[in-house]
C-alpha cells in the first residue's frame, strides 16, 4: 500500500468518525433542548400559580408592596416565556394556538404576552 492509499483510507476513517461524532452531539442538543423547554414550562405554570394567588390575595390592590411583586413576577413570566419561544423552531399563531390548545396559554393576558412576541 502506497503512501497516498494510506491518507485516503486514514481521511475516511477520519470522516466517518466526524459524522459520529455529530450524531451523537445532535442527539444531546436535541435532550438538552427538550430538557430546557420542560423546565422552562414548569417555571411557567409555577409563575402562573403564584400570579393567581397574588390576584386572589384580599389587600392586592391596597398594598403597593403586593402590586410591586406582582409587577416582577409578571416580569419574570415573560422571561420564561421569551425562553419557550426561542426553544421552538418556528414561533407563530399556529405555536400560540398549539399552546392554547394544549393548556400551556390559558388566560387573554398570556394570550397577549405570547402575541406581543409575534412581532419581534
Amino acid at each position: 500500500m502506497d503512501f497516498i492509499s494510506l491518507v485516503g483510507i486514514l481521511g475516511t476513517l477520519a470522516s466517518l468518525a466526524g459524522v459520529a461524532v455529530a450524531i451523537v452531539q445532535s442527539s444531546r442538543m436535541r435532550e438538552l433542548r427538550r430538557r430546557t423547554n420542560a423546565d422552562a414550562w414548569l417555571s411557567i405554570r409555577t409563575v402562573v400559580a403564584i400570579l393567581r394567588r397574588l390576584e386572589e390575595s384580599p389587600f392586592s390592590e391596597q398594598d403597593p408592596q403586593i402590586a410591586s411583586v406582582y409587577a416582577r413576577v409578571a416580569d419574570l413570566y415573560r422571561h420564561l416565556l421569551k425562553q419557550a419561544i426561542l426553544d421552538e423552531k418556528d414561533f407563530n399563531e399556529e405555536t400560540i394556538n398549539s399552546w392554547l390548545a394544549t393548556g400551556k396559554i390559558c388566560s387573554d393576558w398570556q394570550l397577549e404576552q405570547a402575541r406581543n412576541f409575534l412581532s419581534k
